[in-house]
């Protein structure tokens, strides 16, 4: 039978024929067949009846069990070995000899004798204060009287006797300690302490005597001080007596 197909068909037109039906690619027609219908479902049979269960068979009877096998003889005990002999101790070495004591070292000599203590000082004549002299000093000096000088100049005595202690006050410039009745013994070291309340003009004692014989100051730092207006300041002197000569030691401290 012919097929009447449309001469401009359109994508997708279709045309059925029969069971048949024809789709339009643009190019050509694809033709699909469509399933006929489905037939009734054929009566379902009857289930046949369960058969009867055959008879268990009878268990069969348990085995005979075998012998155990006898247990194996336990092997002989093997000769034990001999003990080894003990070694001999060695014989124990000599003590050593004991060694000598050294001999006592010589015992220093004794150290010379320390100087006397100081000659006992005269009755101190009235001063500027109306003080007592103080009595003489000794190697050691536990409390010492301050004796007060004023307005120093030029050469001014520092009497041993009287103590190692000095105010000064008022000092009108530059001055020459000169410290007399001084112990001459040899190693020995004999101190005066200057005690300098600064006005506005500061001075300080530049140069010393003992018994009226300049000597050399050895200041502290190699340097001479430089004194300081309306301060309390220290000069301290010790006289160092060795083999017949004098050292003199000087320092200076500022306060206030």
């Amino acid at each position: 039978m012919a097929i009447n197909f449309p001469s401009t068909p359109t994508i997708n037109q279709t045309v059925v024929v029969g069971a048949s039906t024809y789709t339009w690619d643009g190019q050509r027609w694809i033709v699909s067949i469509s399933a006929g219908a489905t037939g009734a479902t054929g009566i379902t049979g009857e289930v046949g009846a369960t058969g009867i269960q055959g008879n268990i068979g009878l268990t069969g009877a348990t085995g005979i069990t075998g012998d155990t096998g006898a247990v194996g003889s336990t092997g002989a005990t093997g000769i034990q070995g001999n003990i080894g002999l003990t070694g001999a101790t060695g014989i124990t070495g000599n003590i050593g000899p004991v060694g000598a004591t050294g001999a006592t070292g010589i015992t220093g000599a004794t150290g010379p004798q320390g100087s006397p203590g100081g000659a006992t000082g005269a009755t101190g004549v009235t001063g500027s204060l109306g003080s007592t002299g103080a009595t003489g000093a000794g190697a050691n000096i536990a409390i010492e009287s301050l004796n007060v000088l004023t307005a120093a100049t030029g050469v001014v005595s520092h009497d041993y006797t009287l103590g190692g202690l000095w105010l000064h006050t008022s000092v009108a410039a530059n001055f020459t300690a000169n410290f007399t009745n001084v112990p001459t013994t040899n190693n020995s070291v004999i101190n005066f302490t200057l005690l300098i309340f600064q006005g506005g003009s500061p001075y300080y004692p530049s140069a010393i005597q003992i018994e009226g014989v300049a000597q050399t100051i050895n200041w502290a730092d190699n340097a001479a001080p430089t004194p300081n207006s309306g301060k309390k300041e220290i000069v301290s002197f010790s006289l160092i007596r060795s083999s017949g000569a004098w050292t003199v030691i000087g320092s200076f401290s500022t306060y206030g």
